[in-house]
């Protein structure tokens, strides 16, 4: 799967739509992420935390970053063969 950078922040359209989650404090989204816009990157993973999907990917140092999907177009779909899936359920009491 190959991603490409759109912008490096949130706009404030992404962050309005946003689940609101306890669990994540609404300072994370005026973080600046590791994207550089128009740049491609291989996705290494995917995972959804709280409503929102994050992708995995190696910046041009090759270190391993994670940073919001709306940061990104999907360039390349498909998915690698390697790939493996697994779904965790917690139950908040």
């Amino acid at each position: 799967m190959r991603v490409k950078g759109v912008r490096e922040k949130m706009s404030a359209e992404q962050i309005a739509a946003l689940p609101v989650s306890p669990s994540i404090s609404p300072k994370l989204w005026e973080h600046a992420f590791a994207v550089e816009p128009g740049r491609e990157y291989v996705a290494l993973g995917l995972y959804s935390h709280h409503g929102v999907m994050w992708v995995y990917f190696l910046d041009e140092f090759e270190q391993l970053r994670v940073a919001p999907l709306a940061l990104f177009v999907v360039v390349d779909a498909r998915i690698p063969a390697k790939w493996l899936a697994s779904i965790q359920y917690t139950c908040a009491r």
